[in-house]
C-alpha cells in the first residue's frame, strides 16, 4: 500500500491509498477494502470502503480516497503524523491488515522562491550522510538510526541527502517521526 496527500488545503485533506491486492487462488474473489486515518492522539481523521474483485490468479489496483477535515499539517517543526490503517475483507473475515504513519503535507517547488512546504518557503540546511554506522556497521539498528537523526535535528539540520546506498526503513521512519 502507499499512501499520498493529492489535495491539502487549511479545511480538508483528501488522503488516497493505493493498494495492490493479489488472489492466488482458481476462482475470482469478491473483498471489501476498508481505509481507517486516525490524527494525533488517536483523534478520529476519516473512512471509507471500497468494494471490487481480483480476478483468478491476478493482480488489480485499488484507489480509496478519504476526507480529512482540518487536518495537522507535517513540518520538520511540528512533524505531525497520521495512521492509515488498511484491512482487505473477504466476506466477513479480515484477510490482510496494514498499518502506515504518515505525514499530511505539500510539497512545491518555484522559480522564485524556491522549495515550497505547505505553501510556505522553506531552506533545506542538512548534509550528505552515510549509510554506516562507524563501528556498529552497516547494519540498519532502529536506535542507531534513530539516534543519528536526533544529533542531526539537535544540529540544525532539517534536511538530509542519502548518499551511495538506499536508507532504511527506520531510518526513513525516525526522519518522518523527528522531523527530518
Amino acid at each position: 500500500a502507499f499512501i499520498s496527500t493529492p489535495k491539502v488545503t487549511p479545511g480538508a485533506a483528501t488522503v488516497k491509498a493505493l493498494v495492490e491486492i493479489e488472489n492466488s487462488s482458481a476462482e475470482s474473489s469478491p473483498l471489501t477494502l476498508r481505509l481507517k486515518v486516525t490524527g494525533p492522539g488517536s483523534s478520529p481523521g476519516g473512512k471509507a470502503d471500497l468494494k471490487g474483485s481480483v480476478p483468478a490468479g491476478g493482480k488489480k489496483t485499488f484507489s480509496i480516497p478519504v476526507k480529512v477535515s482540518s487536518p495537522r499539517l507535517w513540518s520538520p517543526d511540528s512533524p505531525v503524523r497520521y495512521t492509515a490503517e488498511l484491512e482487505v475483507v473477504a466476506g466477513t473475515k479480515i484477510v490482510d491488515r496494514v498499518t502506515i504513519p504518515f505525514g499530511i503535507r505539500t510539497f512545491e517547488t518555484d522559480p522564485d522562491k524556491g522549495l515550497l512546504l505547505n505553501g510556505q518557503e522553506i531552506k533545506l540546511k542538512g548534509g550528505c550522510v552515510h549509510h554506516d554506522h562507524g563501528p556498529l556497521g552497516a547494519a540498519a539498528l532502529g536506535r542507531a538510526e534513530e539516534r543519528r537523526v536526533e544529533l542531526l535535528k539537535l544540529a540544525g539540520y532539517n534536511a538530509i541527502r542519502t548518499s551511495h546506498n538506499p536508507p532504511s526503513k527506520e531510518f526513513l521512519s525516525a526522519c518522518d517521526r523527528i522531523g527530518m
